[in-house]
């Protein structure tokens, strides 16, 4: 493996810093290796995205559905968020 440093912008930095808590990295440097490496190489290995932090919330999911937690399809979730859009405009007339 080669060690590498690497110059980026401040404004490419921040992004990166962000996407790499939203994907559940521990580090920004892990996210970036993993970000280039996939760019060159193109590997449909999706090891990386089931970090320890998103396993868990699968796991809570899973956990909560067997508990008996509902379980709603796409169109009940949409329906459901139209229902609250229509309801939020009749309170909020503009």
């Amino acid at each position: 493996m080669q060690e590498l440093q690497l110059s980026i912008s401040d404004e490419a930095f921040q992004a990166a810093q962000e996407l790499a808590k939203e994907q559940g990295y521990a580090s920004t440097e892990g996210f970036l290796n993993d970000l280039v490496t996939k760019s060159l190489l193109e590997e449909e290995n999706f090891d990386s995205l089931f970090t320890p932090e998103r396993l868990a919330v699968i796991k809570a999911s899973s956990d909560g559905i067997k508990a008996g937690d509902p379980v709603y399809s796409q169109e009940e979730v949409l329906n459901m968020i139209a229902e609250k859009r229509r309801a939020w405009d009749e309170a909020n007339p503009q």
